[in-house]
């Protein structure tokens, strides 16, 4: 955008400055990300035209396009506008609620699986943290975030210990995780371990917790054994 204006077209064009000078055997990806629509300028499917219209030597055909052209629509981008950028590929076109959920769509374009590890680094490569939050850098996508603690959910930048009969065992984005069936723990636990069978139930930390039955009683001559459940 310039002076409130979205120059859509305007955008696309600069990215096809950019890549007549690129690398002539490099896999090449445009994402052009909008809350909007276009206000200045043809319409954006001329540059686009022109943008995928572009041809390298050396590249091998059989490696599939060279040049890709994504959409990421934020919440008021105009969907007809976005599918004619990128007219051959509908699929690559993605609509999120606010640009927060970028990093999502980010990871969705470069195929990165949802396991992706991440490396604790110093916190100046991050915004402010929560006190329970660590800086790392994502693996897969090389970005620096603030993720929650083992023991504690959250965005990074406010992180909340997991409740009780829940733990998460690792520094990342994941959510808390529930005991096993009739298992508690504490608040903000960090491993399987923590927990423990709950009364009534016996079995080893982490589970699987069995109910605990009386034993048996003898025979009695003459009589008739039963078993009152109490919980």
């Amino acid at each position: 955008k310039h002076q409130g204006l979205t120059a859509t077209t305007g955008a696309l064009r600069a990215a096809r400055e950019v890549l007549t000078e690129s690398r002539s055997d490099a896999k090449k990806a445009v994402i052009l990300i909008t809350d909007s629509y276009a206000t200045i300028g043809p319409p954006p499917e001329v540059a686009s035209r022109e943008l995928r219209s572009l041809r390298w030597t050396g590249w091998d055909s059989n490696q599939g396009p060279q040049l890709e052209v994504f959409a990421v629509g934020v919440s008021g981008a105009d969907e007809n506008e976005l599918e004619s950028v990128v007219s051959s590929s509908p699929n690559n076109v993605f609509n999120i609620d606010s640009f927060s959920s970028l990093r999502r769509v980010s990871k969705l374009i470069h195929q990165v699986p949802d396991n992706s590890s991440w490396e604790v680094t110093h916190p100046s490569f991050c915004t402010p943290c929560d006190s329970s939050a660590s800086c790392a850098c994502d693996t897969g996508l090389g970005q620096y975030h603030c993720i929650c603690n083992a023991g504690y959910h959250g965005d990074g930048t406010t992180c909340q210990a997991c409740s009780a009969d829940t733990y998460k065992d690792s520094t990342g984005p994941g959510v808390c995780t529930a005991c096993p069936e009739n298992a508690a723990s504490p608040t903000g636990a960090t491993s399987v371990e923590h927990c423990t069978c709950a009364e009534g139930y016996e079995g080893p930390s982490g589970g699987p917790c069995t109910e605990v039955l009386c034993p048996a009683l003898p025979a009695v001559l003459h009589a008739t054994s039963f078993h009152i459940y109490s919980p």
